[in-house]
């Protein structure tokens, strides 16, 4: 269950990235001066993407449990 959890945690954290990116690019100029409210959004949602919940080393370590190897991070 914490596997399953880990690998819908990751995923979601990436695909809310890429509509993020999306969205900034649709937004133009606008999108990038500090007093408009969705470029600290953008910010903080590329930040949580370097953190340990969504860091792409999760995913290695999800392919190590698929593959039956011994799980040697605390990731999980």
């Amino acid at each position: 269950m914490r596997i399953a959890n880990r690998i819908m945690t990751c995923y979601a954290i990436h695909q809310a990235r890429e509509v993020m990116n999306f969205v900034y690019h649709a937004a133009g100029a606008t999108a990038i001066f500090e007093s408009n409210p969705f470029e600290r959004r953008f910010r903080d949602l590329h930040t949580v993407t370097q953190q340990v919940q969504a860091h792409f080393s999760v995913f290695e370590v999800i392919g190590k449990h698929f593959l039956g190897l011994p799980l040697t991070s605390r990731l999980i």
